[in-house]
C-alpha cells in the first residue's frame, strides 16, 4: 500500500527553501505552537476550514449551517468572525458557501502524486535544485517523508528538509542532502514559553545528527524584533554550530503573514505577532556580521 500524507500545498519553483530552484512540499502537523509561526495553517495534522475574508459576502449561511456555532457576523463592523475551537470539520459551512470564501485547507495525497510533480519539475533544478520537505514539521509524518526522500534519491533528485528537530530521529538522514535545522530558543524555559515544548529532545537530535551529517546541516534562527534581535542570540547560534562541527548558519527575517493566516483558520489568538516585530534591514545586517 502506497504511503499517504496530509499536506497544504506543493509550491513549485521555490527559491527560498534550500539551494537552487526547488519544489517545496508543505506537510501538515507540527509538535510546536510557536507564537510567531509563519505557517499556522500547517500546525494541525489534518485538513481544516479556511476563511478567505476577501471573498466573504456576509450572507450568514455558514452561521445557520454550522453545528458548532463557529461562525458569526458582527453587526457594527459587518465582519465575519471564525473561531475553530468547536469545529468538527464536517464541511457544512464550506458546502453552503456560494462565494467560495470557506474551503478546506489541506488534502491527503500519495507519495506517487507528489513525485509526479517533482519529476515534471526536474528539468528546472539544474545542479543545485530539487525537492524540499517543509511544513509544519515533515518528520511528524515520518513514514511518508522517508518514502518521499527515498523516491527522490532513487530518481537522482537533490533533497532538503526544513525541520524544528523534534522528531528528526525518525528521518533517514542519509537520504537528505540538506538539513535546514531551525533553532527557536536556546534555554529550555524560553523554548517552552515561545513554542510550548522544551528543547532537550531537539538538542539531542541535533547532536546525534551532527555526528555523521554536520556538513549537511544549516543552523537557522528567525530574528524577531524585541524578542531575540540581540548579539546574544547570534553568538549562541554560532557557539552551538561550532560545538557540533556545523559550518553553515543563517539568520532569517521574521515576517508577519502568519497572523492573518491564523485569523483565517479561526485561531487568531494563537499568533499575536504583527508587523511591529519585523526587524529592520540594518538590524539584520549588523547581526549577520557576527556570524
Amino acid at each position: 500500500m502506497e504511503n499517504l500524507c496530509n499536506i497544504t500545498d506543493i509550491q513549485r519553483f521555490s527559491l527560498h527553501d534550500g539551494p537552487g530552484i526547488r519544489t517545496t512540499v508543505f506537510f501538515l502537523g507540527c509538535p510546536m505552537r510557536c507564537i510567531w509561526c509563519h505557517n499556522p495553517e500547517t500546525q494541525r495534522v489534518f485538513p481544516q476550514i479556511y476563511l478567505d475574508s476577501q471573498r466573504c459576502v456576509k450572507c450568514g449561511g455558514c452561521v445557520f449551517e454550522c453545528p458548532g456555532n463557529c461562525h458569526s457576523i458582527t453587526e457594527e463592523e459587518n465582519k465575519h468572525i471564525f473561531n475553530s475551537d468547536k469545529c468538527i470539520r464536517c464541511g457544512k459551512c464550506a458546502d453552503i458557501c456560494g462565494s467560495g470564501a470557506l474551503s478546506f485547507c489541506g488534502k491527503t495525497v500519495s507519495v506517487g502524486y507528489i513525485m509526479d510533480i517533482v519529476l515534471r519539475d526536474r528539468a528546472f533544478y539544474g545542479k543545485n535544485g530539487g525537492i524540499t520537505l517543509s511544513g509544519g514539521e515533515p518528520s511528524l509524518q515520518y513514514e511518508a517523508a522517508n518514502a518521499l526522500l527515498l523516491a527522490s534519491r532513487e530518481n537522482d533528485i537533490n533533497t532538503s528538509i526544513e525541520t524544528c528537530g523534534y522528531y528528526l530521529d525518525k528521518i533517514d538522514l542519509s537520504l537528505c542532502d540538506h538539513i535546514l535545522f531551525d533553532i527557536k530558543a536556546f534555554s529550555p524555559k524560553k523554548h517552552i514559553e515561545y513554542t510550548g515544548k522544551g528543547n532537550e529532545r531537539i538538542l539531542q537530535n541535533l547532536k546525534n545528527a551532527s555526528v555523521k551529517y554536520a556538513d549537511r546541516i544549516t543552523l537557522r534562527s528567525v530574528i524577531i524584533k524585541d524578542i531575540n534581535d540581540t548579539e546574544e542570540t547570534v553568538l549562541n547560534l554560532k557557539e552551538l554550530a561550532l560545538k557540533h562541527g556545523i559550518k553553515k548558519t543563517e539568520l532569517l527575517k521574521f515576517h508577519p503573514y502568519g497572523s492573518s493566516k491564523a485569523e483565517n483558520i479561526g485561531r487568531a489568538e494563537n499568533n499575536i505577532f504583527g508587523s511591529e516585530r519585523v526587524p529592520t534591514e540594518e538590524q539584520l545586517i549588523k547581526l549577520k556580521s557576527l556570524l
